[in-house]
Order: structure tokens, then sequence, then C-alpha cells
């Protein structure tokens, strides 16, 4: 029989795993409700000094429909030139993003200067450290510079923006800016049936018309000379990514650290639910080394002490592709394959030991045993990634 302790066990059990439950639905919803203030679109303040219209419960209702964009499911492509990520935002603590929203709502309105309150020390240290968050969230401050004056009282900060030469004709650029990308989402984007195929397609789009060129030191640090000129760095072209990923539907952030210990900005995508690091600068010759890799891989050529939680290989480009192996002699098979197949260019990725000559060697081998004939090119990155081409002749 059930004696009295065990039916007290038995409730305190079932009222364990409902109280679990109803945790894990409050969690749930917070989450949703904190990813919905991370994802910006039609919501943004205006970058004109117009006033903004009184919206109507139709437009209110609009507004509601796109207040973010989602990273699983069926992905329809779509563009909007409203939409980006507060990738960085989510990663500041309460007090860091009052200060943010600040910033940004003055940033957009281009106000010189505003006075706040910090809940922290306002060194300027720390007042740019938030700056820059907001700066590589948002594509459309591609006015404003990495740059800020400080004067203090105790708490109470004035900070004095700084701004660069696009400041007075933002509109104009902002609108060239979206012509180059309703170009690229029609000729490369419309057709897409994946995030995965989106964001390869704005990849490859930047890394065939884009070269990596610093002779205007302040287009190029903004997603204004990638765009608009063919030219620009690391900043620029993360920019750039970022507002051509974002407005055609895919959810992507500007982040840096470092590559090989000097100073660099790159890309957080977030697909499936799970991000990944993405460095188009550092895929410029060709090669997808830098598409989509996890923290472990990414620190293997690049520093970052950001909680960026890119821990999954699902949509690797070479997981994706199944081209990644342990070892080189491992992609033989594979090599065999693209050489029957008469591919004449492939890339794979070597995990352990990516030796050159190894890989070369192997296919050697593979072109030996296919009876292929020809001469073998092969490039490399520094983090295992190689580019085969078999040249007839």
């Amino acid at each position: 029989m059930l004696n009295i302790r065990n039916m007290m066990d038995a409730v305190n059990t079932i009222g364990s795993i409902v109280a679990n439950q109803n945790q894990k639905k409050q969690e749930k919803k917070k989450e949703e409700e904190e990813s919905a203030k991370h994802d910006k679109t039609a919501d943004r303040p205006a970058a004109s000094a117009k006033p903004a219209e009184k919206a109507t419960p139709k437009t209110a209702e609009k507004t509601s429909a796109k207040s973010g964009f989602t990273t699983s499911g069926a992905f329809a492509p779509s563009l909007d030139m409203e939409r980006y990520w507060r990738f960085n935002y989510g990663l500041l603590d309460a007090a860091d993003r009052d200060l943010y929203e600040k910033m940004e709502a003055a940033l957009l309105k281009a106000e010189p200067e505003i006075i706040v309150t910090c809940r922290k020390e306002p060194t300027v240290k720390y007042l740019m450290s938030v700056l820059i968050a907001v700066i590589e969230d948002n594509w459309a401050l591609f006015y404003v510079e990495n740059s800020l004056s400080v004067a203090t009282r105790g708490n109470e900060a004035k900070i004095i923006f700084v701004y660069n030469k696009f400041l007075q004709d933002r509109d104009g650029y902002r609108r060239k800016m979206e012509n180059v990308a309703k170009k690229v989402f029609e000729s490369r984007v419309k057709g897409c049936k994946t995030r995965f195929s989106a964001e390869l397609a704005i990849h490859d789009y930047l890394v065939e018309t884009v070269k990596y060129d610093n002779t205007d030191k302040i287009a190029s640090h903004s997603p204004v000379g990638p765009l608009l000129t063919g030219k620009g760095v690391c900043e620029g072209i993360a920019e750039a990514f970022g507002f051509l990923c974002c407005v055609c539907g895919v959810k992507v952030a500007m982040v840096s650290g470092t590559l090989d210990g000097s100073g660099h900005r790159w890309n957080v995508i977030e697909l499936g639910g799970s991000r990944y690091h993405v460095d188009v600068t550092a895929d410029l010759s060709g090669i997808h080394a830098f598409f989509n890799n996890d923290d472990a891989l990414m620190r293997r050529t690049h520093g970052f002490d950001r909680k960026t939680e890119c821990t999954e290989t699902k949509y690797n480009y070479y997981t994706v592709n199944k081209c990644r192996f342990k070892t080189a002699g491992d992609s033989l098979p594979f090599i065999k394959e693209m050489l029957a197949k008469g591919t004449k260019e492939f890339e794979i990725m070597v995990e352990s030991n990516p030796d050159s000559k190894a890989v070369l060697e192997v296919v050697k081998k593979g072109m030996m045993e296919a009876r292929k004939s020809g001469r073998i090119n092969t490039v490399s990155s520094n983090n295992g990634c190689f580019r085969i081409s078999i040249v007839q002749g």
C-alpha cells in the first residue's frame, strides 16, 4: 500500500515538476522579449530631421509585425532597409544598455553632444566601449567616427561625438547604398532558398567586387567604400556585409578583435538559432576559410574577448559542402570524386596538421588514380583551408 510519506513524496515531486515547467515558460518568455529588443527594424528613429508621422493603428500593427527577423524555419527573401541586429547590445548589462540606447538615439539624430548620468564611472574607455557597441550593431551610423570627447563631473558626463564627411549628405549616400542592396537582392539573393545560400551569395559578391584598399581613409572604413567604389578595409567590408545581409533578411552584426595580432573587424551571423563567425576581408583571396566558423577554429587566427557563443559547426562552409577532413589523406575520396565530375576548382579543410605539401601529394595521387592530367595550383589560408585548381595542359 502507498503510505503517507510516499504520497507526500509523490505530491512534492509533481509540484517540483510543475514549478520547473512554469519557470522554463517564464524564462522563455523573457528571452523572447529580450530578443525582440535586440532585433530592430521599423522602429528605428528616422535619420533625417523630418518629424515622425503619427502612427495609425494599421501602421502600428505593421511596425509590430516587423519587430525582428527569425533565424530558423523557412527562408522567404525580403528587402527591408530598416533591419539591423543589436548583437553587441545583447552582451551588455542593464546600465550599459541604457547608455547604449541614449547614444544610439542621439547619433541617429546627428546630435553633436549629449549629457548623461552614468551608473558607472564615466571614463573615456568605458564610454568608448559602449559607443563601439552601438556602431558595430547599426550599419546606418556610417557617418559616425569611432571617437568621442568627454567632460565629466562626478557620474555626469558630457559626450561630444565625432562625425565624418558623410554626415552632410548621409541621406544621399544611404540612398546609393540602398540602390546597391536592391541590385544585389534582385541578382543574387531573391532566388535563394535558405539563409545560408543568401549569406554565401552576399559574401561572394563582396569577394568578387571589393579590393582591399585604404587610399580613402574615411570611405574605406565605412560601407560606402566597398559598396560604392569597390574599395575598403576590414571595418568597411564588415559593415557592408552586415548591411547587405540584414536588409536581405539574414541576421548579422559586426564585432572587433585582432587578426594575427593586429586590430581587426569581422561579423557574427545567426543561423538556425546558432551563431558563427564570418570574416569576408580574410576571404578576399577567394577561399571560404572564415565562412561560419566556431570560436575554437576562429581563435587559431583571431583574438576576441566577447562571449560570442559560436559553438556549432553545422553551417560552416566546409561542413555543409562535406569537404572538411581530419587529415589530408582523408580527403582523397572527395578529391577523386571532384576529378571524376570534371570539377576544375574546389576547396577542402584539413583540421589536423594542415600541410600544403601533404595536400598537394594527395591531389597528385587522386589525379593519378582518376587518370587525369593537368597542372595543380593550390592556394592556402592560415587555418587549414585550401583552394585547389586543375589547369589543363
